[in-house]
């Protein structure tokens, strides 16, 4: 099954809705505006966000053309939806076993955010929530899809679903006042993912095929403040709703990890080796599959990313990209999903750019990690590499020279 989740802890709590960009602004809707942890140097709150260009001295970097890392042997193809507005592009987020795509891009005609599908060599299926600007994140085997779109007369994000006969369901969680999140779908069509309540607080919910909205209990360490609670990030395909994967932010706006087991709605909480204690430092756990292996970042007492594999007995793989860089805010962004033992993620090298990366045989030699960018990837590099297949293709998105997004499919030859 192809991958997908929420992550990436920004470093600054956006707070509540955030006002809508005017029409032709080129800023990533913030993931979009959804409001994330407070003080993480953690890149997984929002694993669908977009990196920016850091600045030095209060000056923003110019960074060449990045070019591959390493000699690539894939080959990509670029994804550029047609109805793009020439200036801000299109991203692609995920892929299923069929091949099939999902993503979403700012269209040229209306100016307003769209979701799509890409179905083989067929004209892209667009997805829409009214006239609401509409993000589309990940898909089942089943193409059924999910996303978010900011509700015009709330200013509030929310979730939806489209089924496989292409009825798209906007989602409203009881308690949500604060909006809301999908984060992952698993092939029984169940939604996970996550809400806030009216103090800002993080809670999960689940939402099966039949429409059932289910608000599901914290996490034992979960904090009942502003940007804390409980993230619900991925589910695999057992029983209905399945394990599900993610991690509770604590009364120290600081990260555990967790299991949610299908047989017993009981929590299983860990903490990678090495993991920081403090603020903004910690294990988020982003999938988990079949067998009980599950994958995500943690972040260490230096604020710097790892990734991991932990496996049912509770052993872990740390994961380091021999590129990444090794200052605050730098790292291997994560593990974000895994086939067969073919894994694949991002990291963030000693410049601040971002580049993907797969390894095999889950991650368990340095020297079987292959990190990668598309060609024409400019100096942002190559970010959101959460999904990949059993035939190992992989998505994402990069910026080229122009800061024009664009998505790209990897085959391995």
């Amino acid at each position: 099954m192809s991958k997908s989740t929420l992550s990436i802890l920004t470093s600054i709590l956006l707070g509540g809705a955030l006002a809508l960009p005017a029409i032709g602004d080129t800023v990533m809707p913030s993931q979009h505006r959804f409001p994330h942890t407070p003080g993480f140097a953690m890149r997984f709150a929002n694993r669908f966000a977009e990196p920016v260009a850091k600045s030095q001295s209060g000056k923003t970097t110019n960074a060449k053309t990045q070019k591959p890392v390493r000699v690539d042997s894939g080959s990509y193809t670029i994804v550029d939806h047609p109805d793009a507005d020439a200036g801000w592009g299109t991203r692609l987020v995920g892929i299923n076993e069929s091949g099939t795509g999902a993503g979403y891009y700012l269209n040229k005609n209306d100016g307003a955010f769209h979701a799509f599908l890409r179905i083989g060599n067929d004209f892209p299926v667009d997805i829409q929530v009214g006239s609401n600007d509409t993000f589309g994140l990940l898909l089942n085997d089943k193409n059924e899809t999910f996303g978010s779109y900011i509700d015009s007369g709330t200013g509030l994000e929310k979730p939806w679903v489209r089924t496989k006969d292409g009825t798209v369901t906007p989602i409203e969680v009881p308690d949500g006042t604060g909006g809301g999140i999908g984060q992952f779908i698993n092939n029984n069509g169940v939604l996970v993912g996550v809400y806030l309540d009216g103090n800002g607080t993080y809670h999960c919910f689940s939402r099966t095929r039949n429409g059932i909205i289910t608000e599901l209990p914290d996490a034992p360490n979960s904090g009942s403040g502003d940007g804390q609670g409980s993230q619900c990030i991925g589910n695999n395909n057992l029983g209905d709703i399945g394990d599900i994967a993610g991690g509770a932010i604590d009364g120290n706006n600081h990260a555990i990890g967790f299991i949610r087991h299908v047989e017993d709605g009981g929590y299983e909480e860990f903490e990678a080796p090495k993991a920081g204690s403090g603020e903004g430092q910690g294990t988020i756990a982003a999938e988990i599959d079949e067998h009980g292996r599950t994958y995500g970042q943690f972040v260490d007492r230096h604020d710097v990313m790892h990734g991991f594999i932990r496996n049912r007995n509770g052993k872990f793989t740390i994961v380091d990209a021999p590129d990444a860089g090794t200052g605050p805010g730098q790292g291997t962004v994560a593990v974000e999903h895994c086939e067969g033992g073919w894994c694949v993620g991002e990291y963030v090298d000693s410049n601040d750019v971002n580049h993907g990366y797969y390894c095999t045989d889950y991650c368990k030699k340095p020297g079987e990690i292959v990190e990668f960018d598309p060609p024409g990837a400019g100096d942002i590099g190559t970010y959101v590499v959460i999904s990949s297949n059993k035939a190992h293709q992989i998505t994402g998105t990069f910026k080229d020279d122009g800061a024009i997004r664009h998505g790209f499919v990897r085959d391995p030859n």
